[in-house]
């Protein structure tokens, strides 16, 4: 199974691969002939390194939004984050795309922060990074992952607040400030 996902992997990046030259010769603006092939250079990077799977980005699944719902082993899922059985995964973590999953074995806790954050994607003070959120100034609550052993926070935000305060009460890993 791991064997055939390498292949496929390898050979979506070796199918890239003349893709990107083609683009490079014939793109008419000069701005746009470093940013592009810089662009397709980290995907195609990452993807070597397996950080990010290319059949995932091609091929989208219609998840509901806000979901609570046991049957299929995750707990709630909308367009910014997805929590299952065994981890809370962020979307839009990484840039400039690539999820960063978190596994309840190794939160210490989550502190909810009612009121917005400024910060849309990244950091502000080197210790907590945000996934992509083009709405979190409107948003009411910006959750923040304290880990085990580890400096960095993790924050992040969600449409539905309250389903996910009640998961992460569930498994006694929330606290609010």
């Amino acid at each position: 199974m791991d064997n055939d996902k390498e292949l496929i992997r390898k050979a979506l990046i070796i199918a890239f691969l003349p893709l990107i030259v083609i683009v490079f010769l014939f793109l008419p603006r000069p701005i746009l002939r470093i940013v592009l092939p810089i662009f397709v250079t980290l995907v195609v990077l990452r993807a070597c390194m397996g950080q990010v799977n290319v059949l995932r980005l091609l091929t989208t699944r219609k998840r509901s939004t806000g979901s609570v719902s046991q049957s299929d082993g995750h707990l709630y899922c909308d367009k910014l984050i997805y929590i299952d059985d065994n981890a809370l995964t962020i979307r839009l973590y990484y840039f400039p795309f690539g999820s960063k999953r978190v596994n309840f074995s190794e939160i210490e806790t989550v502190i909810g922060y009612k009121g917005c954050c400024m910060r849309l994607w990244g950091t502000g003070d080197f210790r907590t990074w945000f996934g992509c959120d083009w709405e979190r100034m409107r948003r009411e609550m910006v959750f923040v992952i304290k880990r085990k052993g580890k400096w960095s926070r993790v924050g992040f935000t969600c449409q539905d607040c309250d389903a996910v305060i009640k998961i992460l009460q569930s498994r006694g890993l929330y606290e609010t400030r």
